[in-house]
């Protein structure tokens, strides 16, 4: 009976997880049939780089497409590589399918601990997060952002479960979370902001110095050595890495994946200056939400994957479905203990309306596929749309999330957030995105 009771109270997990399962075979059944060896992708490169740890370790960072840390080649030289190529990417390619399965469970945990009481609201939110051509992409590409989406999820868990139960940190528990950090650094090395954002969340400015938060710095420091080892005993891994990850940064690491930008900025001379200033940008916002003490962790998260969103560069095509994801989060504290999304979207119809941008951005296609079933997008000025598409959608769906939070908040407790969100995207869009273009 208790089996039943909870198969009956979790049905409704049943649907976010076939959609799961379905972008993850809908590669196969695109191509009718399995993969060869030369449409492994990104695998190829996670496996050559564990079996470079195995056979040459002092040489890793001469297999071309490597950018990460060593930990993340260790991980790979004692996970996949131990076995032949084909059998350790069709484990790869299953075990991608569990963990993206997993997300949709554990955020589904996460609303149940911010009070989300409502099955069908819940519903909604898993339906987002499990749908899309992000999410496809993850699998065609054999990406391992899934990996990394569930890790910041049980991180997230963590840390508002603790905040509930008024919980003190202890040793055990910030080497858990920061081993996972760093872990996760070592993979997505472009995500060291976040990383900062987690670090300094319980730490008041004026006490970054003081003796705990001093002890928190060196157990990092501490974790990052044990994690990546290879450097101590290879050091000239540590300059073979700065050559690839900084010096080779535009070529190696961004210039084939934004999903926003793409074909805009990526021959063009302005890219460098671009690049530059998004990171300050983020890097500015980051600090911003680092500090700030009144906005919970998963809300400072969400104002980070808007950011994330809003530099396209810097989102990735590969990071849109997390940030996508995360940004989800602004809006939980919006919906009351018992509310219902019907009774809420009557209240505010631009929830409704970022909820469908959030849905046209999922669904809107690779430029292929519109411009081979619609004909018109072929032709000027259509194609334009089509090619920047995702920086009109993008655009519109931060805007509405932005303005969703100002009339929710019109005690003007998140005015200096939000303005500076929508003030910069427009000049990303019009200042920026436009005369790159031209030139």
């Amino acid at each position: 009976m208790i089996i039943f009771k909870k198969i009956k109270d979790n049905i409704y997990l049943i649907i976010p997880t076939l959609c799961v399962v379905f972008w993850a075979f809908y590669y196969f059944i695109k191509i009718g049939g399995i993969p060869p060896y030369d449409r492994y992708l990104d695998f190829g490169y996670f496996y050559e780089s564990g079996k470079q740890v195995l056979t040459d370790p002092i040489n890793l960072y001469e297999i071309k497409g490597i950018y990460y840390l060593p930990s993340a080649a260790t991980f790979f030289a004692l996970t996949i590589a131990i076995f032949p190529l084909h059998i350790s990417y069709y484990a790869f390619y299953c075990i991608n399918i569990v963990l993206g399965i997993l997300v949709v469970i554990e955020f589904n945990k996460i609303l149940k601990l911010m009070d989300i009481e409502d099955k069908f609201t819940r519903f909604v939110f898993l339906i987002l997060i499990s749908n899309g051509w992000f999410l496809h992409f993850l699998f065609t590409f054999s990406q391992i952002k899934l990996l990394i989406s569930l890790i910041f999820i049980l991180i997230i868990k963590r840390e508002i479960q603790c905040r509930i139960d008024e919980r003190e940190k202890d040793l055990k528990y910030n080497f858990i979370n920061y081993f996972l950090l760093v872990f996760i650094i070592g993979i997505a090395p472009n995500l060291i902001f976040l990383f900062f954002i987690f670090l300094f969340n319980d730490i008041n400015i004026r006490d970054i110095f003081k003796k705990k938060n001093i002890q928190i710095y060196l157990l990092i420091i501490v974790i990052f050595i044990i994690q990546n080892f290879l450097f101590i005993i290879f050091p000239s891994l540590i300059c073979d890495y700065l050559a690839v990850d900084l010096v080779g940064f535009g070529e190696i690491r961004w210039g084939h994946t934004s999903a926003i930008f793409y074909g805009i900025i990526l021959y063009q001379p302005f890219y460098g200056v671009f690049l530059l200033s998004a990171t300050i940008i983020i890097a500015l916002i980051s600090i911003i939400l680092a500090f700030h003490k009144n906005l919970p962790l998963e809300t400072k998260i969400g104002f980070f994957s808007l950011t994330y969103l809003l530099l396209g560069m810097y989102s990735g095509g590969f990071l849109c479905h997390m940030n996508m994801m995360f940004s989800l989060f602004l809006f939980i504290p919006i919906i009351k203990k018992e509310e219902k999304i019907p009774e809420l979207i009557k209240q505010n119809k631009l929830i409704f309306l970022s909820f469908l941008i959030y849905a046209a951005v999922l669904f809107i296609g690779p430029i292929e596929t519109i411009q081979k079933y619609i004909a018109i997008t072929r032709e000027f000025p259509f194609d334009i749309i089509v090619e920047y598409r995702y920086v009109f959608l993008i655009s519109f769906y931060i805007t509405s999330v932005i303005l969703v939070l100002l009339i929710k908040y019109n005690d003007k407790k998140n005015l200096y957030l939000g303005l500076p969100f929508i003030v910069f995207m427009y000049f990303i869009v019009y200042m920026v995105l436009t005369p790159t273009a031209l030139f």
